[in-house]
């Protein structure tokens, strides 16, 4: 899978760079760390770090169980599962032709709000996240092996920007081991917060 963690490296580097500069494209592409992936793409600043780690993080959340095998290459089509099946009920299916049309219709949605990332941030944050929350990327998955094909790469990177804000907003990476940080989930539902909810 090296060979393969370099070529999506390399695709998903110029296509970032085009729209939002070179620093944060390779910040963006520096979060694995594994024998699948080449070490020139290993984390190496603080930030990157971060993302690392809470990609980690929200993979460990996404996978219930253990996917069947390592594949060096994901098989078309590739597909969502059901999250309550073994990886058997099928959601959505996807040819190579259908992911590179859904990659250039979220590049053409994006482009403008991330011209503006340099200007304000905050804003041009906050529009591409919309984007990204109404895409199609609900329907991709965000690991290609069964069974634990069932979590959409939208949701992914929702969970593994959550967790990357929170240990930045705590103030610093501390390691690459869960036990050193705290994290505590809420849910919330229409009734307010109960005990149960924490």
């Amino acid at each position: 899978m090296g060979n393969l963690g370099a070529s999506i490296s390399t695709i998903r580097i110029g296509f970032l760079k085009n729209l939002l500069g070179e620093e944060i494209a390779e910040t963006s592409m520096r979060h694995h760390i594994g024998r699948s992936y080449p070490t020139d793409i290993f984390p190496r600043f603080m930030m990157e770090k971060i993302i690392c780690f809470a990609d980690n993080l929200a993979s460990g959340a996404d996978r219930r169980e253990e996917p069947i095998g390592i594949s060096s290459k994901p098989k078309f089509p590739i597909s969502l599962s059901h999250v309550l099946s073994r990886g058997d009920v099928i959601r959505e299916e996807f040819s190579p032709s259908r992911l590179a049309y859904i990659s250039v219709e979220l590049r053409d949605k994006i482009k403008k709000p991330c011209m503006e990332f340099s200007s304000n941030s905050t804003s041009a944050y906050f529009r591409i996240f919309k984007i990204l929350s109404g895409s199609r990327l609900k329907f991709v998955p965000a690991d290609t092996r069964s069974p634990v094909n069932d979590v959409s790469l939208r949701d992914h990177l929702k969970l593994t920007a959550a967790f990357s804000t929170c240990i930045h907003l705590d103030g610093k990476f501390r390691s690459f081991k869960p036990e050193d940080y705290r994290f505590a989930f809420m849910f919330i539902g229409s009734s307010g917060i109960s005990s149960s909810d924490i």
